[in-house]
C-alpha cells in the first residue's frame, strides 16, 4: 500500500531522522530530492539542505540508469512498493546501494513523490562476487575436489570428482565416503588428523 501525506504536511523522513539507513524523499517528474535524512547526507559528503531539488538520475550509474528508469515505473502501480539495488556515486566513490521504495499520495490521492530507505550492499555484492569467482574455480578444477564432514558425509563434490569416481551426486550424497579414513588403520590417529 502506498502512503498518504497528511494535510497538516510535515515530514514523511521524520522517524528516520537519525537512522542509521538512508532515507529520502523524492518526487516523480521529474525525479528529484525533495529531503534526505542525516545518513543520506553523510554518505553523499553534502550537507541535507544543499540535496534539496537535486537530480537523483546525477548519481546512479550510467550502467545502471535504464534498468532504475525502467524500475521507477513500477513504484506508481500496485502494490505500489518496489526493491531495487544499483550503483551510487557516493563520497566514497561507486557503491552499492539496495532501496525500499514505497510511493507517497498527497492529499488529493495522487501520487507525486517516492519515500525511499536504503542501506549500502557493496560488501555483501563483493563478498557474492568473491564466493562466485571461487565456486567457478572450484568447479573447473582439473582435479577432484569432495568437501565432506569430519565423519564422511558428503557435502559438496565438484563434476571432476563425479567424473573420476563413476558416482551420480544422488549416489555421493546418500552414502559415507570413507576417503578420509584411508590410511589411518585405527581410529585414535583419524580422530586426531579429523
Amino acid at each position: 500500500p502506498s502512503l498518504t501525506l497528511s494535510p497538516k504536511g510535515g515530514s514523511q523522513l521524520a522517524p528516520w531522522a537519525d537512522s542509521l539507513e538512508l532515507a529520502v524523499i523524492y518526487a516523480l517528474e521529474p525525479p528529484r530530492l525533495v529531503e534526505v535524512n542525516r545518513a543520506f547526507a553523510r554518505k553523499f559528503g553534502q550537507p541535507a539542505p544543499v540535496w534539496c531539488g537535486q537530480s537523483l538520475q546525477a548519481l546512479v550509474h550510467p550502467d545502471d540508469m535504464g534498468d532504475w528508469q525502467s524500475s521507477a515505473a513500477r513504484v506508481v502501480r500496485p502494490p505500489f512498493h518496489i526493491s531495487r539495488e544499483h550503483r551510487w556515486q557516493t563520497a566514497q566513490g561507486w557503491r552499492w546501494i539496495a532501496w525500499e521504495e514505497t510511493a507517497v499520495r498527497d492529499v488529493d490521492g495522487q501520487i507525486r513523490e517516492v519515500r525511499a530507505v536504503g542501506r549500502d550492499v557493496t560488501k555483501h555484492r563483493l563478498a557474492e562476487e568473491h564466493f562466485r569467482k571461487l565456486s567457478q574455480a572450484v568447479e573447473q578444477a582439473p582435479v577432484s575436489i569432495i568437501i565432506t564432514t569430519p565423519g564422511g558425509t558428503p557435502q559438496y563434490v565438484n563434476s571432476r570428482y563425479t567424473e573420476v569416481t563413476g558416482y551420480t551426486l544422488e549416489e555421493i550424497f546418500e552414502q559415507q565416503i570413507p576417503l578420509l579414513r584411508e590410511g589411518h588403520a585405527r581410529d585414535a590417529t583419524y580422530r586426531h588428523f579429523c
